[in-house]
């Protein structure tokens, strides 16, 4: 493209200045742009177009991890509750969860853990056997094994356009929760949205209390722990029975105030994360959010965050 010569001589008093040698430069980068753009055949593929329909009223969903926070989301008005508590998995009567669901005319879910390696698969088979109303599924293998049982795609799935959305409702999910780090403006029509409570930042196979111990006495279950950073946020942490470490938000996610754009971005589902709650301020919570569902104007308390629904991530 660009020949060397190789007897070509420059007086050694000779003087060129920098702008004919930048000169050069844009014009030799300029030619070696064109001449390599020259040799692509570049076809635009042509984008999908995938809509799905929004209900006139979003449902409200609860995930509510216990017996104690199902029974406080029932009285709240909820539509659809799930159960399972990763962290304490053990504590949590899921048959007797789904029974109180068949009771109540409650559709009851039970929550897969969003990690599980191979030696772990026995515990979620066990649970698939589980005469459920459906399942909240975190990972493409757990939503492939529950093929034609209705599952609702979790949003460690990261769904943040409307092919990811067509590619999880194709494998079977019966609804995808939208991940949380898009704005309002770019949900896809018909996703579930987290609306409220402490968001799952990360899981980390290092346990930050047992590392302060040479045998680990599970410090974990008598003590609550929280990471702090360079300005001071405090970031809540829980260990799950695989010691498994889950770091949560500083602040608990709070769109109450924005239920009605929500419902006119077209929101499937509206869902509180209640696990941290207490029976009390979980049925507080749903019964608001129940409220503002059906055209109440109903507004957050106390400190918290509207996520990235109004600045999106940059």
């Amino acid at each position: 493209m660009f020949e060397a010569v190789p007897d070509a001589r420059v007086d050694e008093n000779a003087f060129v200045p920098l702008s004919e040698l930048n000169e050069l430069r844009r014009k030799a980068v300029a030619l070696l742009t064109e001449k390599r753009l020259a040799r692509r055949t570049c076809t635009r593929k042509t984008v999908i177009e995938f809509e799905v329909p929004a209900p006139a009223r979003p449902l409200l969903a609860v995930n509510a991890g216990t017996l104690d926070n199902l029974q406080a989301a029932a009285r709240g008005g909820a539509d659809v509750v799930y159960v399972g508590d990763v962290y304490r998995p053990d504590t949590v009567d899921i048959e007797e969860c789904i029974a109180f669901g068949k009771s109540r005319g409650i559709q009851v879910y039970v929550s897969i853990p969003r990690i599980e390696r191979d030696s772990e698969m026995e515990f979620v088979k066990n649970l698939l056997r589980l005469d459920a109303d459906g399942f909240l599924a975190g990972n493409t293998g757990v939503l492939q094994m529950l093929s034609g049982r209705n599952v609702v795609a979790d949003y460690p799935l990261n769904v943040l356009n409307r092919l990811s959305m067509k590619f999880l409702l194709d494998l079977g999910a019966l609804r995808v929760t939208a991940s949380p780090e898009l704005a309002l403006a770019e949900l896809p029509r018909g996703a579930e949205c987290i609306v409220q409570g402490s968001i799952e930042l990360m899981v980390s196979e290092h346990c930050v209390p047992g590392g302060f111990e040479k045998t680990c006495p599970s410090p974990c279950m008598k003590n609550a722990f929280a990471l702090e950073d360079e300005r001071g946020f405090s970031f809540p942490i829980r260990m799950d029975a695989q010691c498994r470490m889950h770091v949560l938000n500083s602040k608990d996610l709070c769109m109450l105030d924005h239920v009605p754009q929500l419902i006119i971005a077209g929101a499937g589902a509206l869902r509180i994360e209640a696990k941290a709650y207490t029976s009390k301020v979980t049925e507080d919570l749903t019964r608001s959010y129940r409220r503002a569902i059906d055209g109440a104007v109903e507004k957050c308390t106390g400190d918290h965050t509207t996520g990235h629904y109004f600045r999106g991530v940059s």
